[in-house]
């Protein structure tokens, strides 16, 4: 944990760690990590940032971060520890909730809504599947929240092809406004979406989940092995993440 200073990818890496019940294995203390650096109003950023460069919180970091708490608190015996966690991550769900874009369609941005800022503007569905899971699994989302998502979801996006990215970029400016990084990522628009999907159907209306039904199959009908197969190993393991959550949910693949 030496001169880390990618949030988002830490995150990924602890996440896996509490899953696979090993956080307590190491020297260093990974869960101390995101404590030190969760930003006041709760969120993460993508980053760790000089002191000299404008805060900012992102709604990527922020789902990854609060799932790494979440998956590794089985494994902390302190229980002042504990508490410091189940903190955080009522102070981070709070941001997500408080930062949401569009109500009606369980939408979220990359970056908390700022007049102004363009960046701020874009939902982003990707994130958005993947900030309604992470309230799923923290329980905390609600049968409103996934029952507009169900709604929301538009059949073009089920034909798009899976390595399909949404575009991001941020410039993140210094005391004396002068540009000193740029936080540039990419997100897969298919496989959150899935899997926020499948978290929210058991919410769903008949008609929803129908409309739910008929979006997945589309998705499913238009995946080549061959080409995933291919792909690069990021986005293969994001495809296939989705794809595990629709078979632990029963769905029948033809």
């Amino acid at each position: 944990m030496v001169d880390i200073d990618d949030i988002r990818a830490t995150s990924w890496i602890i996440s896996t760690n509490g899953i696979l019940g090993i956080t307590n294995r190491f020297p260093c203390s990974t869960v101390h990590f995101l404590l030190t650096n969760q930003d006041s109003s709760g969120a993460w950023p993508m980053f760790i940032l000089p002191p000299a460069v404008t805060n900012y919180s992102a709604t990527y970091a922020t789902g990854h971060a609060l799932r790494a708490l979440y998956n590794s608190l089985p494994d902390i015996k302190d229980s002042l520890l504990a508490r410091h966690i189940n903190a955080a991550i009522q102070r981070g769900v709070h941001w997500l909730r408080l930062t949401i874009a569009d109500k009606t369609t369980s939408r979220w941005s990359d970056y908390e809504q700022k007049e102004g800022e363009y960046e701020s503007l874009a939902v982003s569905k990707s994130l958005s599947g993947l900030t309604l899971h992470t309230l799923n699994i923290l329980g905390k989302s609600n049968d409103t929240l996934n029952r507009n998502w169900l709604k929301g979801l538009e059949m073009a996006d089920a034909s798009v092809d899976i390595n399909l990215r949404e575009r991001s970029d941020k410039g993140f400016k210094t005391t004396n406004t002068a540009v000193a990084f740029t936080d540039a990522t990419r997100h897969l628009v298919i496989p959150w979406q899935l899997i926020a999907t499948t978290d929210a159907y058991r919410n769903g209306s008949f008609s929803e989940k129908l409309k739910a039904n008929k979006w997945i199959d589309i998705v499913i009908e238009n995946l080549d092995a061959d080409k995933i197969a291919k792909t690069d190993r990021f986005a293969k393991a994001e495809v296939l993440i989705a794809l595990r959550y629709l078979l632990e949910e029963q769905y029948h693949f033809k």
